[in-house]
């Protein structure tokens, strides 16, 4: 047995060894395995911690269930194996409410906040189209600022920038982190944002006053998709070569860009040829990422819903185009290996808050109207709608899919449902990860076997 990526060390202290004892045994229900060449990879989903076994070894495990014997030790204490009659998902829901319990926090130290629900574009597809607009006003802005003093616990304070588009807000955004920086507050940025009100000296105020580390741009084809999808309100110029332009000076200022590609049956066939431009024009790509998203359905001004026989070629052409990213990049696959998670996202995490324009609370950035849940000025006053952002989606199936200790499906989340197209997607993508970490695994050791062998032929001075 080799371990390829050691189990997280929090989990291991919530969840005891193993005990090695006469009993039957069977492989735990959340362990992916894969084979590889030589033997098999084993990925426990609960500990994220991922092994190789060789060939022999891998004929012992498929003798399982089995009653006990010898060569199960090892496998017994990091729970790869476990007893014919162990509840495997009460096992994961007692540790997980464990983990969520020692990670409560009284202190907010995540804001997301939206200076604006105004926007320059009109995305056909946007989740926020017909919400009220509105701009955050100067009043509003100084008491966030106090809020944020009362609340963050004398803790460093992330601050994610959103909208509509945050930078249609940008005074409030200078205002905010002006007096932040004043009453010495330490803190960061980042932001989602179509890029297109940037220029020079607004790239380079927000690296130095708004600290700025990293924003999320998408684009959505070409220049002619892009622009026809984007539909900017009052452009003034080439929108696509603007954009393209602002992304270089952000990268310029060392602040990270991720370039979000919406996929969906519009852009289906045109979306390759981006990342070829992409690639080709911002050759440095230090401070750039581009990674791909399926777009939500059933939302925006003229709502769709994608079948089963579509998301098939959605899934199979994300795969195509990930695929193009990495051998432009070299680097690997996108995503990390499933392990237990104790909070899904902002919206169940007590240390996270999404500040509106009036001043209103919420819990999750895709709800910008209701379940408030207080104010910056009486903090959190509604407990029922904070329990509504932690409300779960359970289904059938998750007792026996072995991405379930990762995967929390909360019911306030536009993806909180699932399907086999989905799962097996899902699955496929992380025996792509396990085997992605195996060969960097490799190579990395290859790589150190030569170092050895090179220092060990070199004659001494």
């Amino acid at each position: 047995m080799r371990i390829i990526s050691k189990a997280r060390g929090d989990i291991v202290k919530l969840w005891d060894e193993g005990k090695v004892q006469p009993a039957e045994y069977r492989m735990m229900t959340y362990v992916i395995s894969t084979e590889v060449e030589g033997g098999v990879l084993l990925h426990h989903a609960v500990t994220g911690e991922l092994i190789f076994i060789d060939k022999q070894e891998a004929s012992h495990i498929s003798d399982l269930p089995c009653s006990y014997a010898t060569w199960m030790d090892e496998l017994i204490k990091k729970h790869f194996i476990v007893r014919n009659d162990a509840d495997d998902k009460k096992t994961v829901d007692g540790l997980r409410a464990a983990m969520k319990m020692l990670s409560k926090k009284k202190n907010i130290t995540g804001y997301t906040i939206l200076p604006t629900t105004n926007c320059n574009a009109r995305c056909f597809y946007c989740y926020e189209a017909g919400c009220k607009h509105t701009n955050m006003t100067d009043e509003t802005a100084d008491k966030l600022v106090s809020f944020i003093e009362a609340n963050h616990g004398d803790k460093h304070v992330r601050l994610a920038w959103f909208g509509g588009e945050p930078m249609v807000g940008v005074k409030q955004i200078d205002r905010v982190c002006r007096a932040l920086t004043e009453k010495k507050i330490e803190f960061h940025s980042d932001m989602t944002s179509n890029a297109y009100l940037f220029d020079a000296e607004t790239a380079k105020r927000a690296k130095e006053e708004w600290k700025l580390n990293h924003i999320q741009i998408t684009l959505d084809g070409t220049e002619k998709i892009y622009n026809e999808t984007k539909a900017y309100v009052n452009a003034c110029e080439n929108p696509y070569e603007r954009v393209l332009e602002n992304i270089r000076l952000l990268t310029e200022q060392e602040i990270r860009v991720s370039i979000r590609l919406n996929l969906g049956m519009h852009n289906f066939d045109d979306l390759s040829q981006l990342i070829d431009e992409l690639c080709t024009r911002f050759e440095d790509r230090k401070y750039l990422g581009i990674y791909t998203h399926i777009l939500f359905d059933d939302c925006g001004f003229e709502p769709t819903h994608f079948n089963e026989e579509e998301m098939e070629l959605l899934y199979k052409k994300q795969d195509a185009l990930e695929n193009q990213i990495r051998k432009y990049n070299g680097s690997g696959y996108r995503g990390g290996l499933p392990i237990l998670k104790g909070n899904w996202c902002m919206s169940d995490n007590s240390a996270s808050i999404i500040v509106f324009p009036s001043g209103d609370l919420g819990k999750c950035e895709h709800i910008i109207e209701n379940h408030v849940v207080g104010n910056i000025e009486t903090g959190i006053t509604d407990k029922q709608e904070l329990k509504y952002y932690s409300e779960r989606v359970v289904f059938p199936e998750c007792d026996t899919c072995a991405l379930y200790p990762a995967c929390i499906k909360l019911k306030v989340c536009q993806s909180n449902t699932c399907s086999p197209v989905l799962a097996r997607e899902e699955m496929k993508s992380k025996v792509r990860v396990m085997k992605d970490c195996y060969e960097r695994f490799l190579k990395k050791e290859s790589t150190e076997e030569n170092e050895a062998d090179q220092a060990e032929t070199e004659p001494e001075c």
